[in-house]
């Protein structure tokens, strides 16, 4: 299963890049949240964060929100029939992703079993992902995280990456994310 098609791979990819350069990540502005409701998706985000994007290429549904720093919490939304597990997915993923660098370079990805617990007691289980990643000479680790919420007819990749060091300047935004999070 293909879970992003090359140009989505490819702007991941450089973007991805990117994140080598620098670890300026200022904290997520939680306090002050944007809302985000468009056809069947809605999530509340930080007051310093961005969507970037929002399209859709052959029935997959990719949005792209940056923060001011380096780190970025991608959405793809896909029909649930071809949703996998979300290790699979992982995966996946980022075999993609370190396939469609144009430059640089990206060790193999170590996952682990991962958990966001919402505020109500309730559990979606995920995965980690850590990753270095390298662009001359100059070594970053990373830190994904991959969550998948299913709906009747759709499944969402829910993936927030970001330069180890920032995780926890972006993670309380993630969370939002995550804990907002409504595929109708």
């Amino acid at each position: 299963m293909t879970i992003s098609n090359s140009p989505r791979a490819l702007s991941f990819a450089t973007l991805a890049l990117l994140f080598v350069f620098s670890a300026c990540e200022p904290a997520a502005d939680i306090s002050s949240p944007q809302k985000y409701a468009k056809d069947g998706l809605s999530f509340t985000y930080p007051g310093n964060w961005n969507i970037t994007e929002d399209s859709v290429e052959d029935e997959v549904r990719t949005l792209f929100v940056e923060t001011p720093g380096d780190a970025i919490f991608i959405v793809q939304v896909f029909a649930a029939t071809d949703a996998v597990d979300t290790e699979t997915l992982a995966r996946t993923y980022s075999d993609e992703i370190t396939a469609a660098l144009p430059i640089g370079k990206a060790s193999p990805g170590v996952f682990k079993p991962l958990q966001h617990k919402y505020k109500d007691g309730r559990v979606l289980d995920g995965v980690q992902e850590n990753q270095m990643m390298e662009f001359l000479g100059e070594k970053v680790p990373h830190t994904r995280a991959y969550f998948q919420v299913t709906s009747q007819t759709r499944s969402a990749m829910l993936l927030c990456q970001v330069a180890t060091e920032d995780l926890a300047k972006a993670r309380p935004g993630c969370d939002q994310i995550i804990e907002s999070f409504k595929l109708d």
